[in-house]
């Protein structure tokens, strides 16, 4: 009889799973390149193919997260035997229930494989078998549970709702009535009808949205994020308000790409966090500069936490119409916490002595590659207007030539630099795939919502009905679409608020006669800002746990520097020359929000940037700041003449001080 440790000693799980998670990841990573390149199947069919790898991949990853293995000490085998009654059967059931599932989501994508053709063709007109049912209900509930188990219950409790609306419609009260559904048709549905779990959103996800977080992970796990941290303490060191703003900067350019304003918090916000409290500045205040950053990072093109493909895909208009729609207000709202960051910074002193060392030029040296892919990217997406998918594969293709290129240069040609090389690229395979398939599940829920709603007409529904209320009134219309837009987004990671919001709330904007990209920028704007409101808060919740301080003090002072981008989607209503650009108007109306946005920051912070001020003029400043920002064309300029002799005398009195001072 073979003992325990001779067990250990032959069978090491631990290693296993991670072999099996980096042939996994080849395959995902090497699917995706392949079908970006030659587009060779129906896209339904690929994403079926990458879906049950997918979610196999998933579960491993969380099986091996939670040190689930045979071989060690106080792996979860000992950790459940330690908390848990039962037999030894159950135990095991415990430990092995991620990789079973993983399995199983293997299975799904085998048999919708092998019968394809059928399920295309046949199964609409002729209905499914006892097979096709139980297949498609193993597809959902592999879809919630994983959705559950990448960002637990708020998403995955909505797609219960949303299909349990299916199946109770006849007992629903008022607007929320329809006929009813059985468990064949929410089914059919959501699986078999290539639809739901099938549906545009998770093959937008598998394919626009999965080269993109590929490339983030790849360029991630070869040294982009700690290029953009170092070039950050050098540069912070450079100037009075220290690395706040590069804080900010990093934010936004790591967390464009991951898709989940949380999970940015968490990465970026352990180093900006940690730098910012060095500086002196106070604990909730280093959360919340964090946490607005990552929330904002989102809308910031050219990929804007993924949602950018979706709303191409969903409004049926070029992508790059999307990015350029998206980038005044973006750049508005970077100026606008920018400038009240620097204001606080300033009141209360918390800037540093400016280092006379010269620039360490050898910083920027060290990443400088990075710069070729993104000029690739930005080349193929706007120059040649290449669709994402192949503009992903070159700016793809492009990093993994120059990093071999730059390691060869900086290392020379041995054997041993090629062997790291092509462990760094095996590793970046694997982290690319692993920021991927966490989405799997959420975007196929979303799919089933989004059928559910569109099935059940609950949609058009909700618009009549936030029409009804507002009364005809745009103002009152616009403030139900923020308030229930912040209601949807509590939680949501980004692909997931933009999906709820879109079709919930933006068709009411449309119909008032909003124009359609303009609405779901609204939409989309303040399910991203959900992430600071509370009471979830997610990025203030993370943010305050690295920072160690009070949850609520972190809300509030989120709410203080971003209270300008509770502004921003009005003002782009408003003026949607900021979206659709036209000269010479869009220049005039982006400078003066700029300057709308400074007076804003100026009354938020108490601070004109030489002194702390009273609350009388405090209010003057968010007034006329408001009066510029949402006023018709002669009241935006009364304001502006207005705030400029307001900030005149100011600086006047100052100086009058300094020069009795001085005597």
């Amino acid at each position: 009889m073979i003992s325990d440790s001779g067990i250990r000693e032959r069978f090491d799980l631990d290693s296993l799973g991670n072999a099996v998670m980096y042939l996994v990841s080849i395959y995902l990573v090497g699917l995706l390149l392949w079908y970006a390149f030659t587009l060779g199947i129906n896209r339904t069919r690929y994403l079926n193919l990458f879906l049950g790898p997918g979610l196999f991949l998933f579960y491993i990853s969380q099986f091996r997260s939670a040190d689930v293995s045979l071989t060690g000490d106080g792996g979860v085998m000992q950790q459940v035997s330690a908390r848990l009654p039962g037999t030894n059967l159950v135990r095991k059931l415990i430990v092995y229930s991620y990789p079973l599932l993983g399995l199983l989501s293997i299975a799904f994508s085998v048999y919708v494989e092998l019968n394809f053709t059928r399920i295309q063709t046949r199964v609409p007109l002729a209905g499914m078998s006892t097979a096709d049912l139980y297949v498609g209900i193993l597809i959902i509930l592999l879809t919630l549970h994983a959705t559950k188990a990448a960002f637990g219950w708020i998403i995955s409790m909505f797609t219960v709702t949303a299909v349990a609306y299916g199946f109770l419609g006849p007992w629903m009260p008022g607007i929320f009535r329809h006929s009813g559904m059985d468990i064949s048709q929410v089914v059919f549905l959501n699986t078999m009808s290539l639809n739901g779990a099938y549906g545009f959103i998770p093959r937008v996800g598998t394919t626009w949205v999965a080269i993109f977080i590929v490339f983030a992970g790849m360029a991630k796990s070869l040294g982009l994020l700690d290029y953009v941290m170092d070039i950050g303490e050098e540069m912070g060191s450079k100037v009075r308000t220290g690395i706040t703003h590069v804080a900010v900067v990093s934010s936004f350019i790591v967390g464009s790409m991951t898709g989940a304003a949380a999970a940015n918090t968490a990465t970026t916000g352990t180093f900006t966090i940690r730098l910012m409290k060095n500086q002196g500045v106070k604990d909730q205040y280093a959360a919340a500069i964090e946490s607005v950053a990552s929330s904002g990072s989102q809308i910031l093109p050219p990929v804007m936490g993924i949602a950018a493909f979706l709303m191409a895909q969903i409004i049926g208009v070029p992508y790059l119409e999307v990015i350029r729609a998206a980038i005044l207000p973006a750049l508005l709202f970077f100026l606008s916490v920018a400038i009240i960051i620097h204001l606080l910074i300033l009141r209360h002193d918390w800037t540093i002595e400016v280092s006379e060392e010269p620039i360490d030029y050898d910083v920027f040296k060290r990443g400088f590659h990075f710069i070729i892919p993104i000029g690739v990217l930005l080349f193929t997406l706007v120059v040649i207007r290449m669709t994402p998918l192949g503009a992903g594969l070159y700016t793809i293709l492009s990093l993994l030539v120059v990093q071999f290129l730059w390691t060869v240069y900086d290392d020379g040609i041995k054997v041993d630099t090629f062997i790291d090389l092509a462990a760094s690229y095996l590793e970046g395979i694997k982290e690319g795939a692993l920021e991927m398939v966490p989405l799997l599940g959420v975007l196929g829920a979303l799919g089933i919502v989004v059928q559910m709603i569109t099935q059940t007409g609950l949609s058009g529904k909700i618009s009549a009905r936030m029409l009804g209320l507002a009364g005809g009134v745009f103002l009152l219309l616009l403030v139900f679409a923020m308030l229930t837009s912040l209601l949807f987004g509590l939680g949501m990671p980004t692909p997931a608020a933009y999906i709820l919001v879109v079709f919930l709330v933006a068709p009411s904007l449309v119909e008032f006669g909003v124009q359609q990209l303009t609405g779901h920028l609204f939409v989309f704007y303040f399910a991203m800002l959900s992430a600071i409101t509370p009471p979830v808060a997610l990025c203030c919740a993370i943010a305050s746990r690295i920072a160690d301080c009070s949850f609520m003090g972190t809300c509030k002072q989120a709410l203080r520097i971003g209270a300008p981008a509770f502004v921003l989607p009005f003002v782009f209503v408003f003026n949607d020359s900021l979206i659709f650009w036209t000269i010479p108007r869009t220049p005039v109306v982006f400078l003066a929000a700029v300057f709308g946005f400074a007076l804003l920051a100026i009354g938020m912070a108490g601070h004109n940037s030489v002194k702390r001020i009273s609350l009388v003029p405090r209010v003057l400043y968010i007034a006329l700041g408001m009066g510029i920002l949402l006023g018709p064309d002669m009241v935006m300029l009364g304001a502006g003449v207005a705030a400029i002799v307001l900030l005149i005398g100011d600086l006047v009195g100052v100086t009058k001080v300094q020069g009795i001072l001085s005597r």
